[in-house]
């Protein structure tokens, strides 16, 4: 009978005991909102950039800045 209350004693303070460990607060990445929205295009043979441009109602030079590309000449 002893041997009962010293376990029953033993796991009430388990119980209590065990709720005081912490474990890591696991949270989502946060990542970086885009500008702009993201969008990708498959250029085709015979494409050319100035009618890529206007397919998406944008001029060239606005497409250029978008995605980096200087004049080359």
């Amino acid at each position: 009978m002893r041997s009962k209350k010293i376990g029953l004693i033993i796991g009430f303070l388990g119980l209590i005991f065990s709720g005081c460990v912490t474990s890591p607060k696991v949270t989502a990445p946060v990542l970086p909102k885009a500008a702009v929205p993201v969008m990708f295009h498959l250029v085709e043979k015979g494409q050319t950039f100035w009618r890529i441009a206007r397919l998406y109602g944008m001029d060239a030079d606005e497409l250029a800045s978008l995605n980096n590309i200087q004049d080359s000449a």
